[in-house]
């Protein structure tokens, strides 16, 4: 038996907004707004030098169930450089573009496959003469809670069996229900690879078969931070090599301060652009957060951290066409003013947790976006709407502890 290659990837976003920024150059701005694209176009270079024998979109390649016609002439294009490749794609639409939005729909390669609303087995004989069966579904409206495992069923006479769900974990109690499934789920299958799309934190699941979330393709926020890319998968009979790929054109990180005391505003000064140099090479775009210690600044020089001068200072020069890192945020963690703060903070952070780890926020909605009396008068929450609300929700629950 003959090996197979292809590239995982899912939660491409592409066109997605960035939220959290300000005041930034116009030169990095621009590279900013292409940053998804420019990730997803990093994916197809890498396929076509590996030459990959398929790639897999495991869901949510639009931000939006509108699927901007921007958005979709650049997807097409770069399934136009893949056609000419010989390299087919196979794909699923998720919770963001679900089959049943409102868009403009273009024209897509015959080498792209997309999966209906119902689980089906698409057949592939790759340029080796290699058999694979993929298994996989579109969601048809923004929220699906059905267990959609229980249709995956395996159809004989193939080489390899690949199955592609992009839903949740329902042991993980930090997201919400979208076609949720457990492991043991899947590996009743006896699937040789999972595909999974939804969670943008990649992780491996469980590595005989290889079960793998490969995150999203580009940070979009703060939260969104680290390396962001997709798999490399080869499959030999039953061995399998998974290699996680940084593709992300820009990245979001955080750094600290040095733990020394810090007694002038030099001292400051130059402790901040000797983390911002560090990160600082070749072709790297980052979007930095700066931690902050207070209790380590001189209280003469503490007004400093609260400052937009200061901030704006350590962002000069900024303003390249190529690589950078801006300095988006200070971060100040505030002296402890004793052991109830401590605890309450604590308890805070615990809560900040759990706001910040739900991935979307529109599944208490469901119910008004599914009666036909409400649904046409709203419309899909943005990321910035997610912010605003979590924002309003924190404040109201620290009120309400506060008394």
């Amino acid at each position: 038996m003959k090996g197979i290659s292809f590239i995982h990837c899912a939660d491409l976003h592409l066109d997605s907004p960035f939220v959290g920024l300000k005041s930034i150059p116009n030169n990095i701005f621009q590279q900013i707004q292409q940053s998804t694209f420019q990730a997803f176009r990093n994916i197809v270079d890498f396929a076509i030098e590996r030459q990959v024998d398929f790639i897999i979109i495991a869901g949510d390649l639009y931000d939006g169930e509108d699927r901007s016609i921007r958005a979709q002439i650049l997807f097409r294009n770069e399934m136009e450089r893949l056609e000419k490749e010989g390299i087919p794609v196979f794909i699923v639409h998720g919770n963001h573009d679900h089959l049943n939005g409102s868009w403009t729909e273009l024209q897509m390669p015959k080498s792209v496959v997309t999966f209906g609303e119902n689980v089906e087995m698409k057949a592939l004989q790759t340029k080796r003469g290699e058999s694979v069966h993929l298994y996989g579904f579109s969601y048809k409206q923004k929220h699906v809670s059905e267990r959609m495992i229980e249709h995956y069923q395996k159809v004989d006479g193939a080489d390899y069996h690949i199955g592609i769900l992009h839903g949740h974990d329902s042991q993980n109690p930090n997201h919400y229900s979208y076609a949720p499934f457990k492991i043991s789920e899947l590996l009743e299958k006896n699937f040789d690879y999972w595909a999974l799309g939804h969670i943008h934190k990649r992780a491996i699941l469980y590595e005989n078969p290889m079960i793998i979330y490969p995150g999203n393709i580009q940070g979009r926020h703060k939260k969104e931070n680290g390396e962001k890319g997709f798999y490399s998968i080869s499959l030999n009979g039953t061995n399998c090599v998974a290699k996680f790929i940084p593709a992300a054109s820009v990245v979001w990180e955080t750094c600290a301060l040095p733990n020394k005391q810090i007694n002038s505003f030099d001292e400051l000064y130059q402790a901040c652009m000797q983390v911002k140099n560090e990160i600082s090479a070749p072709n790297k775009k980052v979007l930095l957060a700066i931690t902050i210690d207070e209790q380590l600044i001189a209280p003469n020089v503490r007004d400093w951290l609260y400052s937009e001068e200061f901030l704006s200072l350590l962002q000069e020069g900024e303003n390249q066409e190529g690589s950078f890192v801006w300095i988006y945020e200070l971060t100040i963690k505030e002296a402890a003013m004793g052991d109830q703060v401590r605890i309450e903070d604590s308890f805070f952070t615990e809560i900040e947790a759990i706001i910040e780890n739900l991935t979307d926020i529109g599944v208490p909605l469901a119910p008004l976006y599914s009666n036909p009396k409400t649904k046409k008068y709203i419309q899909d929450l943005t990321l910035e709407d997610e912010w605003n609300i979590k924002r309003s929700a924190r404040a109201i629950i620290q009120q309400l502890l506060k008394g």
